[in-house]
């Protein structure tokens, strides 16, 4: 048995009526006419059952005379957490629409927030003391950092952190039912300065890392998520570049790459 019906407006999966008919893959559907009736039948070319009447699942696809019609997929809002370690902010946003701005506690001078771009990893429960109500790992590379409740309201709104970003429990617990493991948190605000090596190269992770892939990224050459990760995405930003200045091509960020990013 399947459950047949129109798309709405919009292409969306939202049924206007409902039917139920036993039909065959490819089999004629005589029941056709009366969603479409100008086309006296249809042959099903694939389809998805979906078991609660009034949706319909996606990827139904019926063909009519010859011609395909289909069910487009309605798109899917996009959530993101931006954190401004200027304004001690938290901003949670939906298709780049702010929907909850929450004041916060960002890292002390010397344990700065790390700026770059991360994902939320992981969500925890009651860590309990100066951690809250609540826990949001971000999968930075070089240590443990989150965003979480806390026991010292009077910290929201001040730099006083090691590097995690604090909210209120009532806060963090709100953020908390409305973002998921994959989440996308951008950290903004003034990037430290950095004592370098001779040469950055893959596998390294680090704050040089990340302002490196920020820098290649504001020259015009793509080098992914600013994730402070060196991997082939970053490799291949630096060979370009290298390219470009007529460098040798070995992917690694040298002197001479830090010299023309602005790292040295």
């Amino acid at each position: 048995m399947l459950l047949i019906g129109a798309p709405g407006k919009e292409a969306r999966t939202a049924l206007l009526f409902v039917m139920v008919v036993s039909v065959l893959l490819g089999q004629t559907l005589p029941s056709y006419r009366a969603f479409a009736p100008a086309t006296p039948a249809a042959d099903l070319d694939e389809t998805s059952v979906h078991t609660s009447l009034g949706r319909m699942a996606l990827g139904w696809v019926v063909r009519a005379q010859g011609h395909p019609f289909s069910v487009a997929p309605p798109a899917v809002a996009t959530a993101e957490i931006v954190i401004d370690t200027s304004q001690r902010t938290l901003t949670f946003l939906i298709d780049g629409e702010p929907v909850r701005t929450y004041p916060c506690a960002v890292g002390r001078p010397g344990t700065p927030s790390p700026p770059g771009e991360w994902k939320i990893v992981s969500k925890s429960y009651s860590w309990g003391g100066g951690f809250g109500s609540r826990w949001l790992g971000l999968n930075v590379p070089w240590g443990i950092y989150g965003i979480h409740g806390t026991n010292k309201d009077w910290s929201i709104g001040r730099a006083a952190s090691a590097g995690c970003i604090r909210l209120f429990n009532r806060d963090v617990e709100d953020l908390f039912r409305r973002v998921s493991v994959g989440t996308p948190v951008r950290v903004i605000g003034p990037r430290p300065t950095l004592r370098l090596g001779d040469v950055l190269a893959a596998p390294s992770a680090g704050p040089a890392v990340v302002e490196l892939q920020f820098r290649l990224r504001e020259m015009g050459f793509a080098s992914g998520w600013a994730d402070g990760r060196f991997g082939p995405r970053t490799s291949a930003a630096l060979q370009e570049l290298q390219a470009f200045y007529g460098l040798p091509v070995d992917g690694k960020g040298d002197r001479n790459v830090q010299a023309i990013t602005g790292l040295r």
